[in-house]
């Protein structure tokens, strides 16, 4: 399944001359192709490299242990 989101955003100062300089130089046709190329861009910021990768799965896999292994919950639930 395909993850799809729609923003309404308005921008201005620097993020304007960068969008309106991506459409001049070619990377983008409109402003929404131009926002797609910056975040696009930007992929490396959120995804691990090769490297870390066992690091990140670890901290993804232990991150909400804390919320979800939580043993007042349970004790709460089991009453009804």
């Amino acid at each position: 399944m395909v993850n799809t989101i729609n923003v309404h955003a308005q921008f201005n100062g620097i993020a304007v001359d960068i969008i309106e300089a991506l459409i001049q130089k070619g990377y983008a046709s409109n402003r929404t192709e131009a926002l797609r190329y910056a975040l696009f861009e930007c992929k490396h910021l959120v995804e691990p490299v090769a490297s870390d990768r066992a690091v990140w799965q670890a901290v993804m896999e232990n991150s909400a242990k804390k919320i979800w292994d939580n043993k007042k919950d349970d004790d709460v639930w089991s009453k009804y």
